[in-house]
Order: C-alpha cells, then structure tokens, then sequence
C-alpha cells in the first residue's frame, strides 16, 4: 500500500467516524430533549362489568322483556386527582337512565351491582353502560352488552 493510498483511506475514515460521532451526539441531544419534555401523565379510569360470579365471562345474553337484568359496575379513579362522574345505561336508541353519580379520589374504587328492565323484544338489543366524567356531555368511557330479548309465552 502506498503512502498516498494510506493518507486516501485514512481521510475516508476520519469521515465516517465523524459522520457518527455527529449522528451519535445529535440523537443523544434529541433523547435528552424528549425525556424533559414529555407531556406529564394523565392517568385513565378503569370501567368494566362483571357478570354475576364476578367474573368476566358470563354475561346475560337471553332474557324476557320485562324482567330485572343485573350486571355488576366498576369504576376505578387512575386520574391522579378526584374526580366526580355520572354512570348512565342507555337501552335501545332513547332510553337513557342515570344510574349512579359519585366522586371518587385517587385510586378509589366504586363498585356496584345495577339493575335494568328491558322493555322491547329484540333480536339484538344494544345495552350501552355510560360513563361521564367532570360534568362531560360526551361519555368519557363506553361499554356494551349485546342482549337476546325475548317474549315470555304465556
């Protein structure tokens, strides 16, 4: 190898190393940047329903119109502050019920069963459990139990 190849492959690779050094140090200050400023944390609230064993599972799926149907509700503040909510069902299209209102604090749990009637026949009707935080008009959280509602034969 000559002396002049040498100086070539010698200039080459002070490039590349500086190349990196400079993707290196760029990402480390990118990183730096984004670790402090990142949006805080928010917290979430948990909200779910429990069948009757208080389990996950084993939902009403066929019931009468007319007869009590029961489902269990929970909600869990996450949010880091107290928060005050509102917990509505909504049967079919119109009807809505308030079902609870509560305030709860950091990590306070609220637990309840409830009770709904469903009036009409339906193949499929959309049972909708909503959640409303901080005197939202929109519902913070959503959930649903799909219901075979059924006529009683006389």
């Amino acid at each position: 190898m000559t002396a002049v190849t040498y100086l070539k492959m010698t200039k080459l690779w002070n490039k590349v190393l500086t190349i990196t050094l400079a993707v290196l140090v760029v990402s480390a200050v990118v990183a730096v940047i984004f670790t402090f400023i990142r949006p805080a944390y928010q917290g979430y609230t948990e909200f779910y329903l429990l069948d009757s064993s208080g389990g996950v599972y084993q939902y009403p799926e066929n019931v009468y119109a007319g007869d009590n149907v029961s489902v269990t509700i929970t909600v869990v503040n996450q949010e880091s502050e107290a928060a005050d909510y509102r917990l509505a069902i909504k049967l079919g299209e119109d009807n809505v019920i308030t079902v609870a209102s509560l305030s709860l604090a950091p990590d306070e749990e609220w637990r309840q069963t409830v009770s709904f009637i469903p009036q009409r026949v339906a193949p499929e009707e959309k049972v909708e459990f909503l959640l409303y935080m901080n005197g939202e008009s929109e519902p913070y959280r959503k959930l649903h139990l799909w219901l075979n509602v059924m006529k009683r034969n006389p």
